[in-house]
């Protein structure tokens, strides 16, 4: 039993990179758009806004497709 990817709530620089040689896929957590151009710079394609309820979750989501459209949610 293993795990097909990963998810954290969070996305440090840290975890980023030690992820990026992982054999498993990360779904990290991002809660700014400076959050999500880090995991961009570093190749990430997909995200998970945390936390969406405080955020306003689907509002958020589409106000960083105009500027991020690359990333997936």
């Amino acid at each position: 039993m293993g795990a097909d990817f990963v998810v954290s709530p969070d996305s440090t620089t840290k975890l980023l990179q030690y992820c990026q040689n992982h054999p498993n896929p990360l779904l990290s957590g991002v809660s700014s758009v400076s959050e999500s151009m880090q995991a961009i710079a570093m190749r990430y394609q997909r995200l998970k806004l945390f936390h969406a309820a405080v955020l306003s979750g689907v509002k958020w989501l589409q106000s960083l497709q105009n500027i991020l459209p690359e990333l997936k949610f």
